[in-house]
């Protein structure tokens, strides 16, 4: 008995679809023509994209971890650029930054914004940690020249000396590696915007055909 109502539901359901084939066939060029237009008006959306390696301290110590960075900038710029996206590159240091604007300018402002943000942060960070290390280089520095006036043997803190000179001499800045560059947005595809029309158009098509069936029933049975 259940297999005898799904064969009727079903054919019934065909006899709707074949019923309202023009009113389906409607929306679906409906849908095709408006995907397509939406490909081909003139774009003034632009990408801006860098790419910015961060630093390190002695012994490749990360000035900040880079995932943490993405996830405070996206968060803070959130409202400012709301197409701004930072991603960190798999297996590395690096972190890819892009936004989107309609102001090609703007596109490249706003990374450029970002960009220097950031490592003007991270060069804060390394300055500090490189006073440091300099005033106990000095400080080294200091007591080796006392004990070579004392005519004492200074071989220890002269290897110190030259472990903390090497030290200084393996930070390195966050910097970038690539861009800024600015240029016009990938459209969409044809293919898959006639696609996306198919599918709208089905969908909306279907779905009036079932109000317009479920109308015209209530308005029988009323009558």
């Amino acid at each position: 008995m259940d297999t005898l109502n799904g064969e009727i539901n079903l054919a019934s359901i065909l006899k709707m679809l074949i019923k309202n084939k023009l009113i389906i066939l409607l929306f679906v060029a409906i849908g095709i023509v408006f995907s397509l237009a939406v490909t081909f008006l003139p774009s003034e959306k632009y990408e801006s994209e860098a790419v910015i390696q961060v630093g390190t301290l002695s012994g490749g110590k990360l000035l900040e971890d880079p995932e943490q960075l993405v996830s405070t900038i996206n968060y803070k710029f959130s409202d400012k650029y709301p197409f701004l996206k930072l991603t960190v590159i798999e297996n590395t240091r690096l972190i890819d930054v892009k936004n989107y604007s309609s102001n090609k300018d703007q596109a490249l402002k706003s990374i450029g914004e970002i960009t220097s943000g950031i490592i003007s942060d991270h060069q804060n960070i390394l300055d500090v940690a490189k006073n440091k290390l300099e005033a106990k280089i000095k400080d080294y520095e200091s007591t080796v020249n006392r004990f070579i006036q004392l005519g004492q043997q200074v071989v220890i803190l002269q290897q110190s000396l030259l472990a903390l000179q090497d030290e200084l001499g393996n930070f390195s800045p966050s910097h970038i590696v690539m861009g800024p560059t600015v240029s016009p947005a990938k459209k969409t595809s044809v293919l898959l915007s006639i696609t996306i029309g198919i599918i709208l158009g089905i969908f909306l098509g279907v779905s009036v055909a079932c109000i317009k069936e479920w109308w015209l029933k209530n308005k029988a049975n009323v009558s």
